[in-house]
Formats: C-alpha cells, sequence, structure tokens
C-alpha cells in the first residue's frame, strides 16, 4: 500500500529521536530570558547601591525608598525599556510644572516619554526631588548580556544541559556526539551562539524551521540539539532518587 506523503514534515532527518519541537524551545527560552532580566535587575541595583556607597552618594534603591518616604511619585526606568510609559510622563510632568514656564510646561505635555526624557533629562534626575531613576542602558545591557546571561546558560548547560526554562517544560540540550555533559568550552559555544541566531531578525532561532535536522544555528555552532524528556523517564529518575534516598537511610 503506498504510503500517503505528509506535509511540512520538517525536519525530514532528525538529528535526534527525541528532538523537541520549536514552540516548546521557544517557550522555554522566553522563560530563561525573563528569570534572566529579573536576576539581571537585582545585580545592577546591588552594584548601584556599592557604587553610591563607595562614592557618598545613595545608590537607586536608596533614592527609590528615600523618594517614596518624602511622598515623591518615583519611577525607576530602563532607557530601552517603554514599560509604564503613561505612569511615568504623569509623575515627570507633575514635577516639571513646578519648575518650568507655563508656555514650555504646555510644550512638554506634548512630548512623549521618550522625548521628555531627552529634553529635561538633567531636571527629571539631578534635582533633589527628581522623580525619574534611569538605569543607564549600556551599564544594564552589559550585566543582563555579559555577566549574569552567559554564566546563566554556560553554568546551565555545563551541570546538565537544563536552565530553568527547560526544566519546566521537561527539554534538555544534549551533544551531538553522545557525550554525557556538555564541556565548558561547548556551553560558552552554545549560549554565544544566542548571539549569531538573533541576528537579521533572530533567523538563527528560526532556521529549526526548515534546516534538514532540525537544528538551529546556536545548535550547530556548538554540536548540540534539544531533546523532550519523556514522562516515563522523569518517572524513572524520581524512582532512583527515592531508592537512593532509602539506602542512604539504611
Amino acid at each position: 500500500m503506498k504510503k500517503r506523503r505528509k506535509w511540512f514534515s520538517f525536519p525530514k532527518k532528525k538529528a535526534h529521536p527525541a528532538q523537541a519541537s520549536f514552540s516548546r524551545r521557544f517557550f522555554a527560552f522566553n522563560i530563561d530570558i525573563t528569570i534572566i532580566t529579573l536576576i539581571s535587575v537585582l545585580v545592577f541595583l546591588g552594584f548601584s547601591e556599592i557604587r553610591g556607597a563607595m562614592g557618598g552618594k545613595p545608590g537607586m534603591i536608596s533614592q527609590y525608598v528615600e523618594g517614596r518616604k518624602a511622598g515623591r511619585s518615583i519611577h525607576l526606568s530602563i532607557d530601552f525599556e517603554k514599560q509604564n510609559e503613561k505612569f511615568a510622563k504623569r509623575a515627570c510632568l507633575r514635577f516639571l510644572k513646578d519648575i518650568l514656564e507655563p508656555e514650555e510646561y504646555r510644550h512638554a505635555q506634548n512630548m512623549s516619554y521618550e522625548e521628555m526624557k531627552g529634553a529635561y533629562r538633567k531636571e527629571l534626575t539631578e534635582h533633589e526631588d527628581a522623580p525619574l531613576i534611569i538605569l543607564s542602558d549600556r551599564a544594564f545591557s552589559f550585566f543582563q548580556e555579559i555577566i549574569v546571561g552567559y554564566l546563566f546558560f554556560v553554568l546551565f548547560f555545563h551541570l546538565n544541559g537544563r536552565t530553568p526554562g527547560k526544566r519546566l517544560l521537561r527539554l534538555k540540550v544534549i551533544d551531538l556526539k553522545g557525550r554525557k555533559h556538555l564541556s565548558w568550552y561547548q556551553s560558552l559555544e552554545r549560549a554565544h551562539g544566542y548571539t549569531a541566531s538573533a541576528l537579521i531578525g533572530s533567523l538563527g532561532f528560526l532556521q529549526v524551521l526548515w534546516d534538514a535536522k532540525g537544528l538551529t544555528m546556536h545548535d550547530k555552532i556548538a554540536g548540540t540539539t534539544v531533546i523532550k524528556l519523556s514522562k516515563k523517564r522523569k518517572k524513572k529518575i524520581t524512582k532512583k532518587r527515592e531508592a537512593k534516598h532509602e539506602t542512604d537511610q539504611d
């Protein structure tokens, strides 16, 4: 009997039988990015406090706490993000109303939040009652991408191939040659490969959709792929841990 042709049967030849789907990998990666961003903010704010203490000035957290105690409307802003834009603009206008001439204030009202930050950056950040605390996009990017991002991915890839996002969705990064663990250098290659994959509209990530073996650009750079762990395997691992725990107690 002639087999029916399967449409959209990509990849044509999987690099591994248990290779994970694009959607599952996508959600796992975004969970990891969210975790990295949160950690980066905490690390960056901690660093600002240490730097502030060494320079005899309050750090960003101290500025925020002091502002809230004084009853001022404070907004913590990362330059390249547009979160809570309406709230931030409102806070800035309330402050500028007391220091600008009526005509200039009306001009400021017609500005976007980004335009206002550019035009009145000094007033909004250096005045003792300033409502805006700005995290430098360059400094924050350094913490997010270089320090936290690389450490996060390299460490988890080398230890067991499972970041928190991948663990949550039962995924694991494995070596295509069959080695049990990724080496430090291989883990670094894969982490750095994310940068290459993100270029030109993230084509390196999307490459998994048309590549013959279902590999992304960073998979090919590091010689890895991502597999989906079965529930049966998960149960076996749990049973082994329970058996080991009982043996240790005996």
